[in-house]
């Protein structure tokens, strides 16, 4: 074997050694896909928590320009939870830019704990603020906008993990 075929031999290895390295790297920093809820999960999660949902879809399909196919609401006390299932990711992307426009208007302030992360197929953002807390979660086509007082924020916390979104 000549050198040429050698140092051929050797890059074409480096190469692929490189490329598997670098789908590695993507693979751990673009995270793993969270599992869309439906609706009818979501409103067993919320009964056996206790909370009575109630089905809020033709309340939103005005304002969502009839692109909401399901909402599942509940407010207990200060707890506001809704589950929204739109009929595809680029509406509940334009959905979450709009939560979180308003929780930015509505609830920030300089003093807050905020959480800010995107992956795969979702985005998670929250803060707590001004003795609010604040959730706006999107996992493919469905979002969660969800809040309540500061000191209820497990509450909160506690559906949003049942349903694996956190």
């Amino acid at each position: 074997m000549n050198k040429r075929t050698k140092d051929f031999i050797i890059s074409m290895i480096m190469l692929g050694g490189f490329a598997l390295v670098c789908v590695a790297f993507i693979g751990i920093f673009s995270g793993s896909p969270k599992a869309v809820a439906t609706a009818d999960s979501v409103w067993n999660i919320l009964e056996n928590n206790g909370y009575k949902p109630i089905d809020s879809t033709e309340q939103y399909k005005e304002k969502w320009n009839s692109s909401v196919t399901k909402v599942v609401s509940m407010t207990d006390d200060d707890v506001n939870f809704n589950f929204f299932v739109f009929s595809d990711d680029k509406t509940a992307k334009q959905a979450r830019a709009e939560y979180i426009s308003y929780i930015r208007w509505n609830r920030y302030d300089v003093m807050n704990t905020k959480f800010n992360e995107g992956r795969s197929n979702y985005m998670i953002y929250t803060l707590m603020a001004n003795g609010m807390y604040s959730v706006d979660i999107k996992v493919g086509n469905t979002l969660i906008f969800a809040y309540s007082d500061e000191e209820n924020a497990d509450k909160i916390n506690k559906i949003v993990s049942e349903m694996d979104y956190f």
